[in-house]
C-alpha cells in the first residue's frame, strides 16, 4: 500500500514538474499551485508540505475511498480535467472578447 502511494506520488510529481511554469509563478496560474502547497507561506515547500499535497489529491482521486486508485478513477479525473480546462479556456476566450469589444472593435 506504502510502496502504491510513492508510485503514484512520483507520478504527480511528475505531472506537477510539467506544470511547474504555473507552479513556479510563471504564466497563467502565477504561482498559485506554490501557494496551495506552501501551506505555512514561508515561500519554501518542505517535503512533508509536497507529500500532504499529495496525499489530499490522492485522497480526492480515490472516489470509493478504499485506499487504492482504480483505471476508472484515473479516467475519470482526466475527464473532469479536461473538462474543467475547456470551462477555463471558454471563460478567457469571452473574457477577450468583451475586451475587444469594449474598445470598439
Amino acid at each position: 500500500m506504502k510502496k502504491i502511494f510513492y508510485v503514484l506520488t512520483l507520478v504527480a510529481l511528475s505531472t506537477s514538474l510539467v506544470q511547474a511554469q504555473g507552479f513556479w509563478g510563471a504564466g497563467q496560474n502565477k504561482g498559485k499551485q506554490f501557494e496551495k502547497i506552501d501551506t505555512n507561506q514561508d515561500q519554501k515547500v518542505s517535503k512533508a508540505e509536497m507529500m500532504e499535497f499529495h496525499e489530499k489529491r490522492f485522497n480526492k482521486l480515490d472516489a470509493n475511498n478504499d485506499g487504492v486508485l482504480t483505471q476508472e478513477e484515473m479516467k475519470q479525473n482526466v475527464q473532469k480535467g479536461a473538462e474543467h480546462a475547456k470551462e477555463q479556456q471558454a471563460t478567457r476566450r469571452n473574457k477577450m472578447q468583451e475586451k475587444y469589444a469594449s474598445k470598439g472593435h
